[in-house]
């Protein structure tokens, strides 16, 4: 196997243990929010931050992907 397989098998563990993570915290620590705050709309607030983070992390994977595919691609012609 190259060195792709690997690179692409541990960002894949490493996606889903940060999602899995981030999931389960929010499962556990806005569990007992809906109950105390009836009106979520009211204590929302936009992240520019967090969203400029969320659209360009894909991004930046993809890019990764990109290179090491067409190195792979380079490498095995």
């Amino acid at each position: 196997m190259t060195i792709l397989h690997y690179v692409v098998f541990w960002l894949v563990v490493i996606t889903f243990a940060v999602a899995s993570s981030l999931l389960s915290y929010s499962f556990i620590h806005f569990q007992q929010r809906s109950t105390s705050n009836p009106d979520p709309e009211r204590s929302f607030r936009e992240s520019p931050i967090l969203s400029l983070i969320w659209t360009l992390s894909p991004v930046g994977l993809l890019i990764a992907l990109l290179v090491l595919t067409f190195q792979t691609i380079y490498l095995t012609q």
